[in-house]
């Protein structure tokens, strides 16, 4: 009984682990996502009129 109730605590932390690893790396992966969005839409416009007022 205490080795099941072990197991299934170390099984919940686990879990819990998991959860907030998978919440990091969505996090992680939503925010790069709107980094590049962000430097597409502000970068990317201002290379091109640089470059265009070079050339």
């Amino acid at each position: 009984m205490l080795i099941c109730f072990m197991h299934v605590k170390s099984w919940l932390t686990e879990m819990r682990f998991k959860q907030q690893l998978a919440e990091h790396l969505i996090k992680k992966h939503l925010f790069k996502r709107l980094f590049f969005a962000f430097n597409g839409l502000t970068i990317r416009p201002i290379k091109r009129h640089v470059m265009g007022k070079l050339l």
